[in-house]
């Protein structure tokens, strides 16, 4: 009996020890007195890494900018509350961290009032040095009203933007990625290294105050995951609707941060393209990309659907003497399409933008109207990534067996505020 006394004490210490420490657990909140910037900047200065900054409901006007150095939350009250609305030449917040720490930005409409000038709602400055990776950031439940870029992300940055409405922006998400290192990261799909774009909606109608870009544009080594995505151009009757852009590269490799690469890999899936009118849906210019499970509408006109193709073929204004021999560098490879509807008609084959890209995008060599299967093959690079290619018909295709990355991504399971310890 004295022995169960003991393990009975003893247990009881350890769940008091075990509690004292759950409650050190903790995100302190400094809610702004107002949503101006500089009461949301009093707020912020005011906050340790890992609090939240609420900004109260209200409709404020900034001419500059929030910068935010270390992992916070900032929390609007809501889109349908707190409205900040972009009378400057610049962005609302830039977000330069020093390490990887946990930033998000939550329930706010941002207004940009135009998206024909250079206003943005959010840079984040990500390492171009290879240093290391923006991982822990997440955007989401916000809306973008214009703007040249919504959100800018540029450099190594991965994370999450989700259930934002994009209103009118010439470019909604703008991807630029960190060139050479991000090549030199491991080529893999299915994997959470890339900057997920999920369950978002981006709409475009004729209050744009001019035809806008691509909704999601890449460049430069960018890397993403685009699913479950609505893209809405259905009202946009005064001009056409551009969805999705990826970049090339845009100068022949030197090795150096002057290099324009083109994106190493995308994947595209389960999202809805509605268009009333557009000329082309999808502009792909490199690397792997897989294309599955998307249903794309236009009302008038034929569009070019999956439109590809390979700038050293016909490019002079990047190229001073054009490839003319498989493979090009940074080129389409290791693609895949399938299970992609337009206009409820399965998608049969993509499109080439010039004759000259038949040199160096060949179906069943470069790219495969399947998903990845057990064979088929794949071509290799037998230098660096981006560099010349070797293909063999023997084997399984690239990234067989493919499975997608968990949805939803688990960065919306984790708690509505960053968490620290004291």
């Amino acid at each position: 009996m004295l022995l169960i006394r003991k393990l009975i004490v003893i247990f009881t210490l350890f769940l008091c020890g075990f509690c004292s420490f759950i409650v050190e657990i903790y995100a302190d909140t400094h809610t702004a007195t107002s949503c101006s910037l500089s009461n949301v900047t009093a707020a912020y200065n005011a906050a340790s890494v890992g609090d939240v900054v609420a900004m109260p409901a209200g409709n404020c006007s900034w001419s500059t900018g929030l910068t935010i150095t270390k992992g916070i939350a900032l929390q609007g009250a809501g889109v349908d509350a707190t409205t900040i609305i972009n009378t400057g030449t610049r962005s609302l917040i830039d977000i330069s961290v020093s390490s990887n720490v946990t930033v998000r930005i939550t329930g706010i409409y941002f207004d940009n009032v135009s998206n024909n000038d250079s206003r943005n709602a959010i840079n984040v400055n990500g390492k171009t040095d290879g240093s290391f990776g923006l991982t822990k950031l997440r955007i989401h439940n916000n809306t973008f009203n214009k703007g040249a870029r919504a959100v800018h992300v540029k450099g190594w940055v991965y994370g999450l933007l989700d259930n934002n409405t994009f209103i009118n922006s010439d470019v909604a998400v703008g991807i630029t990625g960190d060139n050479n290192y991000s090549w030199s990261r491991p080529i893999i799909a299915g994997t959470a290294d890339a900057l997920f774009i999920e369950d978002n909606t981006f709409i475009i109608d004729n209050n744009a105050d001019r035809e806008p870009n691509e909704q999601i544009y890449h460049q430069e080594g960018g890397r993403t995951v685009v699913r479950y995505n609505t893209f809405d151009g259905t009202s946009y009757t005064a001009g056409n609707s551009l969805f999705f852009d990826s970049h090339g590269n845009q100068n022949y490799y030197v090795g150096t941060n002057a290099d324009f690469r083109g994106q190493p890999i995308l994947e595209i899936y389960g999202n809805t393209f509605s268009s009333y009118k557009t000329y082309r849906m999808i502009y792909l210019r490199g690397g792997s990309v897989l294309f599955w499970g998307n249903t794309l509408t236009n009302a008038v006109v034929s569009p070019d659907i999956l439109q590809a193709t390979d700038e050293e073929s016909w490019q002079t204004a990047f190229f001073s003497v054009l490839a003319t021999k498989w493979s090009a560098q940074d080129q389409i490879n290791n693609s895949f399409f399938w299970n992609n509807t337009y206009n409820e008609i399965p998608i049969a084959d993509i499109v080439l933008r010039k004759s000259s890209d038949s040199t160096f995008i060949q179906k069943d060599r470069d790219y495969f109207m399947h998903a990845p299967q057990s064979s088929g093959g794949k071509s290799t690079y037998y230098g660096r990534a981006g560099g010349e290619m070797t293909f063999s018909s023997e084997g399984a295709n690239a990234y067989y067996p493919y499975e997608p990355y968990t949805y939803p991504h688990p960065s919306r399971s984790t708690p509505n505020s960053p968490l620290r310890l004291r």
